[in-house]
């Protein structure tokens, strides 16, 4: 599995969705827009990408303090995001191998 094939999945309000939209067209109609309530979104990593490069440069330009608010918080959730996929979270649950290191206390010697 590619980087840019790697999903995952934010919760998102309203405003943070439509501020999401304004900025990468594309992603409008799987933003669902016409929901009211808050709406979790899978996106690729690529997508989260591109979604957090474009939420920072709109940040530092004017716009309403609802829209900047909302760029911001999108900027973290993204972040978050995208920490998961690039740690544990990228392996498949399938796949991930734990090691526990396990010592009997008192034994000589340790066990």
């Amino acid at each position: 599995m590619t980087t840019s094939q790697i999903i995952r999945s934010v919760l998102l309000s309203v405003a943070q969705r439509k501020a999401i939209a304004a900025l990468i067209p594309r992603l409008a109609t799987p933003l669902a827009l016409e929901h009211t309530n808050s709406k979790t979104i899978t996106f690729t990593t690529s997508e989260l990408t591109a979604i957090r490069e474009k939420s920072v440069e709109a940040v530092l330009k004017p716009c309403s303090g609802m829209v900047r608010n909302s760029l911001r918080l999108v900027t973290e959730i993204v972040d978050k995001a995208l920490e998961v996929s690039q740690g544990v979270g990228s392996i498949p649950v399938a796949e991930r191998l734990y090691q526990f290191k396990i010592t009997i206390l008192e034994s000589d010697p340790l066990i």
